[in-house]
């Protein structure tokens, strides 16, 4: 855990190009798991069909929306923390 100087002494510009890095790469995980459920949904070009295939892309399915939640939450709490630092502690 940070000490009191160490949290005093960041430099706030830093924290937001970490909180961007955060955003950009929670966005890239979203785009490769809609390539993943595309590709599992018609692996090939092809169509598929059968419990194996509805099984799958099921799966995918919820895989993706589990990144979607992810996505949402790092998204928000990353808004929270830049809005308080912009606030707090940089000059307006």
């Amino acid at each position: 855990m940070p000490t009191k100087s160490q949290i005093l002494h960041t430099d706030p510009h830093r924290v937001l190009d970490l909180i961007d890095g955060w955003k950009t790469t929670v966005a890239a995980l979203e785009q490769y798991a809609e390539n993943y459920l595309h590709r599992v949904q018609r692996p090939g070009g092809s169509s598929w069909e059968g419990r194996t295939a509805e099984a799958s892309q099921a799966r995918a399915r919820q895989d993706l929306q589990a990144v979607i939640g992810v996505r949402d939450a790092i998204d928000a709490a990353a808004q929270r923390i830049a809005n308080t630092i912009s606030s707090t502690l940089m000059p307006p």
